[in-house]
């Protein structure tokens, strides 16, 4: 059952690198409806990523103008957030599959994962903030248009990522319990 359980804590860790790695590519985590009352075609997707911006089918990257602060933040604590989901799936296979005793290894695990969640809800806090890059992905002015903001892809990813880290949390602490369990005291 202890090896189970390894396996399952491996699997997950290494399913939270994808997720992270998912997170940080995507090209969309918020998207806009915007509806044009003064032209023919009267919809438009607009969708927003870390990264780019996509009118319609046509993607590039952000215009150095909207790229603010908060939008630097988002960029920094996802890939962060990457480079500890990495640390935590290498610690979490190194301890299941070569070292078989070493209670300090769940201690850096411990902390390589909280920081890593703490780093996601870090970057969706920032990002819903609604920095200079959010508010108005077009410049269009509030009496041509009318616009409806949807959370997707990448920003649902990492919300996926942080309960993935959580169930690791729970998975990392049974395996730890299984491995080392507590001595029964009053037994001498």
């Amino acid at each position: 059952m202890k090896q189970i359980v390894g396996y399952v804590m491996v699997a997950l860790a290494a399913l939270q690198v994808l997720f992270s790695i998912l997170t940080l590519s995507l090209n969309a985590w918020v998207e806009y409806r915007i509806d044009n009352k003064n032209y023919w075609s009267s919809l438009t997707v607009t969708t927003l990523g870390l990264w780019k911006i996509c009118i319609g089918e046509k993607c590039d990257s952000i215009p150095d103008g909207l790229v603010d602060i908060s939008l630097k933040i988002a960029r920094g604590c996802v890939i962060v957030g990457m480079l500890l989901n990495v640390g935590v799936a290498a610690s979490a296979a190194f301890q299941v599959f070569f070292v078989k005793t070493g209670r300090n290894l769940y201690s850096v695990m411990n902390g390589l994962f909280s920081l890593e969640g703490l780093c996601f809800l870090a970057a969706i806090g920032v990002f819903v903030y609604k920095g200079k890059f959010q508010q108005n992905p077009i410049n269009l002015s509030k009496s041509d248009s009318s616009y409806e903001r949807t959370f997707v892809g990448g920003f649902i990813m990492a919300i996926i990522e942080i309960v993935t880290s959580i169930i690791l949390g729970i998975v990392m602490t049974m395996y730890k319990r299984m491995q080392y369990p507590a001595p029964v005291s009053g037994l001498a």
